[in-house]
């Protein structure tokens, strides 16, 4: 009876502690990230960097060791990359930033991570990546987009901003699922493109979104907290259901009008011939190795279609935008890109 006594007052008086540490956890957690802009990272780097040699950790809110040094850099990842190729996994990652757990090529680990990575590297050459036949599809497109330029009455006022983003998705469109938009034709990708932007799913928006809200910080922090159930819709259901319905629905729609109607089977010896479609498009080609390899199924397929548009779409366009944009305005620098050429 006395034992049992002891054990109630010892868990009462750990409760007592822990209620009256948490004003102080919570006081520590708003000052730590006033201190950040979660929109200019690089400002913490300028602002941590010096202090702790180009490596110290980033509580966002769990710890990041961040290498913001040449050597540290070059050391752990290319003298010592097996040691860093993996993700960190967390609920949150898991459920909101892929189309499903620990699948395609961005956010997979481990053995699934070099298969994907290995099947979809070998589809891409085979399809041409790093030969002409590529750089050919690539040149087209571009070509396409010069020609939408040089039919554009008003040229004294264009805005670069669309153009340049339909010739970059065409490409990726062209690549996973073998067709591209017409410049007057194009309201479905238009549309899935806006919706990234409106729902602050768009990339580095959605990233910082997400990172420097209070609940997905919760999320991140302690994961055992979402087993409540309105911990859980805040923390977790509105941001999955956003990813799903506003980002991965343009790509399972495309993934299935590939696949209605493909035979993907293979040379049998009853059939003595081959019954397979050709692959004209990555989707194809990704359905027709699924057979005889477990790592390789319709959710991976939509997963690694994903990863390739939001790796690609974006962060290119951006790129392509801000590089017109300072060629315009230093035109020294263009005429040395001209020489080089």
């Amino acid at each position: 009876m006395l034992s049992l006594l002891l054990i109630i007052c010892s868990s009462y008086t750990v409760m007592l502690v822990l209620l009256g540490l948490f004003p102080l956890l919570a006081y520590a957690l708003f000052r730590y990230y006033s201190m950040q802009d979660y929109s200019k990272q690089y400002l913490t780097s300028f602002k941590f960097a010096p202090k702790f040699d180009g490596v110290y950790t980033l509580f966002a809110p769990f710890p990041v060791v961040v290498l913001s040094d040449y050597e540290a850099i070059k050391e752990a990842f290319l003298d010592r990359g097996d040691d860093f190729a993996a993700r960190p996994v967390s609920v949150v990652t898991d459920q909101i930033f892929t189309y499903a757990p620990n699948s395609g090529v961005i956010n997979s680990n481990g053995d699934q991570w070099r298969e994907q990575r290995r099947v979809a590297l070998s589809i891409l050459r085979d399809f041409g990546l790093g030969k002409n036949i590529m750089e050919e599809q690539v040149l087209s497109s571009v070509r396409e987009y010069l020609e939408h330029l040089d039919n554009m009455s008003n040229k004294e006022r264009i805005d670069f901003h669309w153009p340049i983003q339909m010739m970059t998705g065409n490409i990726i469109n062209d690549i996973l699922f073998g067709y591209r938009y017409k410049y007057d034709d194009c309201d479905k990708i238009v549309t899935y493109v806006e919706d990234f932007k409106n729902h602050n799913i768009g990339m580095l928006q959605w990233f910082i979104g997400l990172v420097s809200s209070p609940e997905i910080a919760v999320g991140m922090a302690a994961p055992t907290l979402l087993k409540i159930p309105f911990i859980r819709r805040y923390c977790l259901d509105k941001h999955r259901e956003n990813m799903l319905k506003q980002v991965s629905e343009y790509v399972v729609d495309n993934v299935q009008q590939c696949l209605a109607g493909y035979n993907s089977t293979r040379y049998t010896i009853i059939d003595c011939f081959s019954t397979e479609d050709e692959p004209t498009c990555f989707v194809h080609a990704y359905k027709q190795r699924m057979q005889g390899n477990s790592y390789l199924d319709d959710v991976n397929l939509i997963s690694t279609c994903n990863d390739f548009f939001q790796a690609g779409q974006e962060t290119t366009t951006t790129t392509l935008r801000w590089a017109m944009l300072y060629l315009a305005l230093n035109q020294d620098a263009q005429v040395r890109c001209y020489i080089r050429w």
